[in-house]
């Protein structure tokens, strides 16, 4: 799974909780920076052939943290599946769920930190006539 985080109060902490638990359950995480963007969190779910990702971010109302889940194809789970992955169940107030210490995870392979960004921005430039945009910019 790959797991990005939002810049809010407490984000790198719930990324890294839910990598924490994945981690248990003995599924590899890539965990992303905080302002890795969602398209780029996208592109690395399909890039790594990850089973999906998982999207630390605000809900309603804003203060309160939750997880989004993206499917293996790098677009949006339906929500059973969001439901179904637990993720937010380890961010939740209530019963404690087994974990991994990130130290441990991160020696056993089961947390890498990465940042996806440069794959991203080279995908951009593969499918992005920025030569175009250039152009037609310096036109205006």
């Amino acid at each position: 799974m790959v797991i990005r985080y939002d810049t809010r109060f407490l984000s790198e902490a719930f990324g890294a909780q839910v990598a924490r638990v994945l981690a248990a359950l003995g599924v590899k995480s890539f965990l992303c920076p905080a302002d890795t963007p969602t398209p780029a969190l996208a592109h690395e779910v399909l890039r790594r052939q990850a089973a999906g990702g998982v999207m630390v971010t605000a809900a309603q109302p804003a203060r309160i943290q939750r997880d989004r889940v993206l499917a293996a194809h790098g677009g949006p789970a339906p929500p059973e599946a969001s439901r179904r992955s637990g993720a937010g169940q380890c961010v939740a107030a209530g019963p404690r769920v087994a974990e991994v210490a990130s130290g441990e995870a991160e020696a056993l392979g089961l947390i890498e930190r990465i940042d996806p960004r440069e794959a991203y921005l080279e995908h951009l430039r593969s499918v992005v006539r920025l030569d175009t945009i250039r152009a037609r910019a310096s036109r205006s």
